[in-house]
């Protein structure tokens, strides 16, 4: 059980990226009205270009650490932003909605990247190979761990986050229309 959740983690934004699209796609398919050409068409669309955005943290944070790392300070720095400038929008607005949902998502995002990150770190043994031991230093270890484990962790809130503002969004619409 250990490898395969090592796994899920060290895939995470594969696996993400699929059960997010699978779930959008069924709640927007679910409220589709099949007899309706223009509707069907305008669902097809949507869930296309939805499956595309949500694959847009997946590009960023599978490629360095570094992009990771400024892909989680924009995101932490925008939902600082958002919750300074609260009180600037009006609560009857729509996007005030989507703003505080957002904001009270961002809460057991962090929570939840906090084990994903601790796991990483105590199983990085079921990550690494043994030849990586043998070559490397227990410095160059220590520091490859330390960034696994920050990529991983980043990676979980920053889908985490993601995936509250597709929620708050998608509630939004729906309490809207």
């Amino acid at each position: 059980m250990k490898t395969f959740i090592s796994w899920l983690i060290a895939n995470f934004e594969t696996v993400a990226t699929i059960v997010l699209s699978l779930v959008f796609c069924l709640l927007i398919f679910r409220g589709t009205d099949w007899a309706a050409g223009e509707d069907r068409n305008f669902c097809i669309g949507l869930v296309v270009s939805m499956i595309l955005l949500m694959a847009v943290p997946s590009l960023a944070t599978a490629k360095s650490f570094g992009i990771t790392l400024v892909f989680f300070i924009l995101i932490v720095g925008g939902l600082i932003y958002t919750a300074l400038n609260l009180s600037v929008i009006k609560p009857e607005a729509q996007i005030y909605s989507i703003a505080v949902k957002l904001l009270i998502s961002s809460v057991p995002a962090f929570i939840l990247a906090i084990p994903v990150g601790v796991f990483t770190a105590k199983n990085m043994d079921e990550v690494v190979s043994l030849r990586m031991l043998y070559v490397n230093s227990n410095v160059d270890m220590f520091e490859m761990t330390l960034k696994y484990t920050l990529n991983r962790f980043m990676t979980a809130f920053i889908y985490l986050v993601w995936a509250g503002l597709w929620a708050a969004v998608y509630l939004s619409a729906k309490q809207g229309l």
